[in-house]
């Protein structure tokens, strides 16, 4: 049921809370094979509708994205804004502040490059070699649906 486990994974994506009846177990959600690669929107016997295809696409194009991923990514650009004004003050060979403003300057914009250019095709190309993609993120999200494992909210408010 490809409908219903994309629904989970934009829900489980949003941070909302996730409650599935005990009918909707991992074999109900994710069928015979336990994967969403052969999960079909409407009678598997006729051909793709148009919402599958779409379903489809999304996800064929989906980066694996997990916050182990997101975590390098700010550490990349960290590591430029802290290097970045110590290349400065040493290729300038001056240690006024300016430099030190711009190495800041330079950093951020150094590292919002690589994290926003680079680093997505190495990660790609890393999971590829991998043989990782959106069908096993999905697959991952749906058997921690079917666990309880999303029944709450990741981001909560603290006052």
């Amino acid at each position: 049921r490809l409908w219903c486990d994309w629904e989970i994974t934009v829900a489980a994506s949003e941070g909302l809370p996730i409650h599935i009846t005990f009918r909707n177990n991992v074999d109900y959600l994710l069928g015979d094979s336990v994967s969403t690669r052969t999960a079909r929107c409407g009678n598997p016997s006729l051909p793709m509708n148009d919402d599958e295809k779409r379903i489809r696409d999304v996800i064929e194009h989906m980066l694996p994205e997990t916050s182990k991923y997101q975590a390098i990514r700010l550490l990349f650009v960290f590591a430029c804004i802290a290097w970045c004004p110590r290349v400065c003050v040493i290729v300038s060979q001056h240690m006024e502040t300016t430099y030190w403003y711009l190495g800041y300057l330079l950093g951020f914009v150094v590292g919002f490059i690589l994290v926003n250019s680079a680093a997505p095709l190495v990660w790609r190309l890393w999971h590829r070699l991998r043989g990782r993609d959106g069908y096993d993120v999905l697959d991952h999200m749906i058997q921690r649906a079917a666990r309880q494992a999303l029944t709450h909210r990741r981001f909560r408010r603290r006052w």
